[in-house]
């Protein structure tokens, strides 16, 4: 099961030249978050919007990682993924999800046969389909 997270808007520049960047020389990015996505995993997607608009996405390596900002702060909750996995995007989200919807929702491609680099359209999957699914896709 992919996510959808939200980029706050102070931190779209430092997310846009880091996280998201593949030449930034970064190899992994790091997504913090209150908690762990339960049925997130390794392989999954991570997609990335702002202002109600898909930018790019990523390949999970580690959904239940920790990261943490500098040596002195504690370490969040984490979930890893590969920058030279990034691919760009440039479509609304799902229209169930309000312009400046917060966190995490759980997504997938509307048609399992469609490749991710041509997805157009996500679809918002609730919790109780999710844990239906989880751990498949479809």
């Amino acid at each position: 099961m992919d996510i959808l997270v939200s980029i706050s808007p102070d931190k779209e520049d430092h997310v846009r030249a880091t996280k998201l960047n593949p030449i930034s020389g970064l190899t992994h990015g790091y997504w913090t978050m209150p908690g762990h996505p339960k049925f997130l995993k390794a392989g999954d997607r991570i997609w990335f919007s702002i202002f109600g608009e898909v930018i790019a996405s990523a390949r999970v390596l580690n959904p239940r990682d920790e990261f943490n900002e500098d040596e002195d702060s504690k370490s969040k909750r984490a979930v890893c993924f590969a920058i030279s996995t990034v691919v760009g995007h440039e479509f609304s989200t799902p229209r169930q999800l309000p312009v400046g919807f917060r966190g995490f929702r759980y997504v997938r491609r509307i048609s399992k046969h469609t490749p991710f680099k041509k997805t157009q359209a996500l679809e918002v999957v609730g919790a109780t389909k999710t844990a239906t699914l989880y751990p498949r896709t479809w």
